[in-house]
């Protein structure tokens, strides 16, 4: 083979490696930062911390497969398994496989609409909050019913159920025992305010009685 066959078939070789090359870069482009969702409404998909790429994926396909393939491209460009989150998290209509991924891993998170029921069964109001939250009911009955606990915030184990207050709360999903307490305590003082405290003391009832009461007519 002569010289001048030899060169241009080495520069065949590096046009078309070239060509190849710049195909393989303008699909990951497109796949993580044009390609859009065409969605009718919102859609969520739910991580927990056992979710790696490979399942986070899935998730994502099952609901938009649009942005599934430019996620995994990312998640394996960026090592997503040693930054994972867990949540709830939405994908919009417009969304390219970038924003969903970075809403993923700056944990941005979409809260849930948290039902409290108006219980006096504290082993059947956890089973109804776990049901709606990440959390498992056999992590959270031990820490809302241990004595220490709820002796150290004021109550007996036959008063606690008058410390949740029956409304809808925004959560988010994978929030911890100990915080979903929190945000009880926190709910219980902003509706008992001083005015509701004079009226309930006014028909000679404490706090404690009226939520009792008000859970006996609400079964």
């Amino acid at each position: 083979m002569s010289i001048k066959k030899i060169l241009l078939s080495t520069l065949f070789a590096i046009v078309a490696a070239g060509v190849v090359a710049a195909f393989i870069i303008g699909r990951k482009y497109y796949l993580t930062r044009v390609k859009q969702t065409s969605l009718q409404e919102t859609v969520y998909i739910y991580i927990t911390p056992n979710d790696n790429a490979e399942s986070t994926k899935k998730a994502i396909h099952s609901v938009c497969p649009e942005l599934s393939e430019g996620f995994a491209i990312l998640a394996d460009h960026n090592n997503f398994d040693s930054r994972k989150r867990s949540g709830k998290f939405a994908i919009n209509n417009g969304d390219t496989a970038k924003e969903l991924y970075y809403r993923i891993v700056s944990n941005t998170q979409t809260p849930v609409k948290l039902v409290v029921p108006s219980r006096r069964d504290l082993n059947k109001f956890v089973g109804s909050i776990s049901k709606q939250l990440m959390m498992d009911s056999t992590e959270f009955l031990p820490f809302v019913t241990h004595p220490a606990y709820y002796k150290r915030i004021g109550y007996t184990k036959e008063s606690l159920p008058s410390l949740f207050i029956p409304d809808t709360y925004e959560v988010y999903w994978d929030i911890k025992p100990e915080d979903l307490m929190r945000r009880f305590l926190s709910e219980h003082r902003k509706f008992w305010n001083d005015e509701r405290k004079a009226k309930a003391k006014k028909i000679g009832m404490t706090p404690e009685q009226v939520a009792t009461l008000a859970a006996i007519v609400d079964e």
